[in-house]
């Protein structure tokens, strides 16, 4: 659903300087999938420009479009922006709800990221290391309390 591409961030920053004089003159949808390889690559700032720059109404944006675009969003300092973007997925994977629940947690909302986490550990099967991800960011949130 979601490739980690940091590790290629030099690599594509080379390859996206090159392709940003032509970009805006590109489909919509390739200038989407360059915002999300931008994205994947931690560029945020890059992909940042790029989802601006693309059209919110005429485009009909995927879950991964959206899912790249608030992770973008919580990267650049926009984290309520981010939320509206996980909420407007209509089918939430574990990685989703990952990403929607550590935003709610980062923005000291213990109640709505308690929520989001129990949710998780009962809707997804979850390996050793991801019920362990999830119960420490429940411990924290209570003892926060």
């Amino acid at each position: 659903f979601y490739a980690d591409l940091s590790s290629h961030a030099r690599s594509v920053k080379s390859v996206d300087a090159g392709l940003e004089p032509t970009l805006l003159n590109r489909s919509a949808g390739t200038q989407m999938q360059w915002a999300c390889v931008l994205a994947a690559t931690q560029l945020w700032n890059e992909a940042s420009a790029l989802f601006e720059s693309l059209p919110q109404d005429t485009y009909v944006w995927s879950p991964l479009d959206r899912y790249s675009y608030a992770m973008t969003l919580r990267f650049t300092g926009r984290p309520d922006e981010a939320l509206e973007q996980f909420k407007a997925i209509p089918e939430q994977d574990f990685m989703t709800s990952l990403a929607y629940a550590e935003t709610l947690f980062e923005l000291g909302r213990p109640a709505a990221a308690r929520f989001e986490y129990t949710k998780i550990s009962t809707r997804f099967p979850l390996t050793d290391a991801q019920r362990t991800q999830i119960q420490n960011r429940l411990d924290q949130l209570t003892q926060r309390q």
